[in-house]
């Protein structure tokens, strides 16, 4: 089934910290726009970030058909609970 919607380009993955390939809904701009995604090293959430996109910068001979940016740190839910 997942592999149907991501030929659809309904979803696409992408791997986490860990290796293993999570899953998210296409917004019809992932070949032109970055995918920027933060996962928590903490509850393991990934979270997709809608914020400016990041500039990434490839040699013009190459044909580049999607860019994937995987951050890691403590997400805010679990910052409180360590600050307490």
């Amino acid at each position: 089934m997942l592999i149907r919607l991501e030929k659809e380009s309904l979803i696409y993955r992408f791997p986490d910290l860990k290796g293993d390939f999570r899953y998210s809904i296409c917004s019809g701009s992932e070949e032109t726009t970055p995918n920027n995604h933060f996962q928590c090293t903490v509850c393991d959430t990934v979270y997709k970030l809608e914020r400016e996109p990041i500039e990434v910068s490839i040699p013009d001979d190459y044909l580049v058909h999607t860019v994937q940016v995987l951050t890691a740190g403590i997400c805010p839910e679990c910052k409180i609970f360590k600050e307490n």
